[in-house]
């Protein structure tokens, strides 16, 4: 079975509960072992994944990273003040 890191990064972005975002971008993380995100991944096996690179999933996991930046600035910041653009 395959999920897609869009949607975690969706969840990530909708949610409040920090354990939560913690384990949807910990997921995304683990499995974008290139650097970058993938179109979807096994989720009992995350090197199996379809497209090495997904652009519309990046730009979600770049949505997501400044999202949280200003609005929850200590998951992702060790000086947590938040920022924005």
């Amino acid at each position: 079975m395959n999920a897609w890191p869009m949607s975690l990064l969706n969840q990530a972005r909708t949610s409040n509960d920090d354990k939560e975002i913690m384990k949807c971008l910990d997921f995304v993380l683990s499995s974008a072992k290139l650097g970058l995100i993938h179109e979807s991944v096994d989720v009992d096996h995350i090197a199996s994944y379809t497209r090495s690179w997904f652009a519309w999933a990046n730009g979600v996991f770049a949505e997501t990273i400044l999202d949280l930046a200003k609005r929850k600035p200590h998951l992702i910041f060790k000086n947590a003040t938040p920022y924005e653009l």
